[in-house]
């Protein structure tokens, strides 16, 4: 009998990765203690018993399907010595108590409760991590904290299996992935290891995003890599439907595999409604707006890429923008202009000269040492020096208050308001509304909720709980661009438990970057679906 043939590539071993179905049956007899009163979910069952028959699990779990019951029982799971839990540091308290209380329902191993943010600086923690040599699971909660690869949190956790190579993995998320596939590769790669469903790095890694990602932009050579995947559902096709199909394939291989469970579609019974909100922009805001598009702030500097442009014309369309504080009102001039013709230089070779891998600041800097180009290192070489001051600290300047004006004409009992900016909290603030910014703890209780409150999208649009029992009414007033933070953000009151039939969320759209912030979140939430199979509550949504 021959020996059995290693995989020549990272596609070859992904499309190798086992398959497997488990029902989840048994899992709660097994957990349970005498007279547990809490059932477990069938989706819950399912993800326990993949945790402990593949010594960890990659777990793409909608919102308001309990993934924080099966982050607190995967250490049971897997008779783990200890589980440690990370999570975000304004679900912690939420994460203890649920802990608490679990415990007296269900058989549970010693567990710590840490944030991500307590990651960076619990050195302590990470060494005896490393050195313990009973069975220990890591469970990453909201494990899109650490998508990106180069962060310094993801680079400790990815050392940390370096050095510990014994050491479990569970990641979950009710958005793995926001838009590329490079997203949670890595992390498939920590809780699967060379049983993932996904290449895990290199070249094949880079070939599968491309066809799949939203924002992909496949050659010849990509499609090649991938073409075992997707080798007959592709024949024929090309542009949108290729990549429709290529996708399909990827989902239906993805979902089948031994160590993945993710959610289908939403059991919700409410309907959900979003509603475009149009207003006539003032003169003054359309003229800068104007300005801005040609690629100018309001105080002449130039704006050095499009995301740049996206940013100032998103604080524009909500009344202000922010502009430089001198120390002690001594302008930096040399600073200021150095900086205003590299910002040029760059946004010159962006408009005339972007190609694959030369599309960004970072990449023409980098082009510009290596290379030494005459088009771009004059203007460097003069940034260079003044490159490392720290920049000046900012203020708002409010041109127009017509979108405060119209917030406060929509405010009444149990609506949350969504801001993201510092700016818009502080405005709110001041017209008497009661805002909630990072580390405050939302309101749960229906007193609180007698009045309006403004809720950060960012601190408590994802892991807040309970704003479901007593809030069915939003109104985002500075809309995010991106499919996943729409998914936490729906689901904040769009979940099990809103006694209400119908769940609805006032978007402010009145000018086109923030249609466009719709629009991008639109195709991203399409990618997710195509490829994971979860369905995704923006496309789910009437859109008015």
């Amino acid at each position: 009998m021959s020996a059995a043939v290693a995989p020549r590539t990272e596609t070859d071993r992904a499309l190798l990765a086992p398959r497997a179905d488990y029902s989840g049956q048994g899992v709660q007899q097994w957990l349970s203690k005498p007279g547990c009163g809490i059932e477990l979910k069938p989706i819950q069952c399912q993800a326990l018993e993949t945790i402990a028959r593949q010594g960890g699990a990659l777990l793409p779990l909608a919102v308001g399907s309990g993934k924080t019951f099966v982050a607190l029982l995967a250490g049971s799971m897997l008779s783990a010595d200890q589980a440690v839990i990370l999570c975000p540091a304004g679900v912690v308290q939420q994460m203890q108590e649920q802990a608490a209380m679990l415990a007296q329902h269900f058989r549970m191993v010693p567990t710590r409760i840490v944030s991500y943010t307590g990651l960076s600086t619990n050195t302590d923690l990470l060494l005896a991590l490393e050195k313990m040599r009973g069975r220990c699971v890591i469970v990453a909660d909201e494990a899109h904290k650490l998508k990106n690869p180069r962060s310094a949190r993801t680079m400790r956790v990815m050392r940390l299996f370096e050095a510990a190579p014994h050491l479990h993995f569970v990641a979950l998320s009710g958005t793995m992935t926001s838009r590329s596939l490079t997203d949670f590769a890595h992390l498939a790669a920590l809780a699967l290891r060379d049983r993932s469903p996904v290449p895990r790095a290199g070249v094949h890694l880079e070939s599968w995003a491309a066809c799949l990602d939203a924002k992909g932009k496949p050659t010849p050579y990509d499609w090649a890599r991938i073409s075992p995947l997707a080798r007959n559902a592709v024949a024929g096709l090309s542009g949108k439907a290729r990549k429709e199909a290529v996708r399909g394939a990827y989902r239906q291989h993805f979902r089948a595999c031994a160590g993945v469970v993710a959610s289908a579609e939403s059991e919700l019974g409410q309907s959900l409604n979003i509603h475009r909100l149009d207003l006539d922009v003032p003169a003054e805001i359309r003229a800068l707006l104007d300005q801005c598009e040609a690629g100018e702030d309001p105080q002449g500097d130039i704006l050095e890429d499009d995301i740049s442009v996206w940013r100032l014309q998103s604080q524009l369309s909500c009344g202000f923008y922010y502009r430089w504080v001198w120390p002690d009102g001594v302008i930096d001039d040399a600073w200021l202009q150095a900086r205003r013709d590299w910002a040029r230089c760059v946004r010159r070779e962006l408009q005339e000269r972007a190609a694959y891998l030369y599309d960004s600041p970072s990449l023409i800097e980098q082009h510009a040492e290596t290379t030494k180009d005459r088009r771009t290192w004059p203007w460097l070489q003069r940034w260079q020096p003044h490159k490392a001051k720290p920049k000046p600290p900012t203020e708002a300047v409010w041109v127009s208050d017509y979108l405060l004006a119209d917030i406060e004409s929509r405010l009444r009992p149990g609506l949350i308001v969504w801001y993201q900016s510092q700016a818009m909290a502080d405005a709110l603030e001041a017209r008497g509304l009661r805002v909630y910014r990072a580390g405050e703890q939302a309101p749960k209780d229906r007193a609180a909720w007698r009045r309006p409150n403004a809720l950060s999208i960012a601190a408590h649009g994802t892991g807040t709980d309970g704003l479901q029992i007593v809030c069915h009414e939003n109104l985002v007033v500075e809309p995010p661009s991106n499919g996943q933070a729409w998914e936490q953000l729906l689901g904040r009151t769009h979940r099990v438990k809103q006694p209400r039939d119908q769940v609805d969320f006032w978007v402010y759209s009145h000018t086109e970057s923030l249609r466009g912030a719709l629009r991008t979140a639109l195709d991203d939430a399409r990618y997710i679906e195509q490829t994971t199979g979860a369905r995704q509550k923006l496309l789910a949504a009437s859109i008015y």
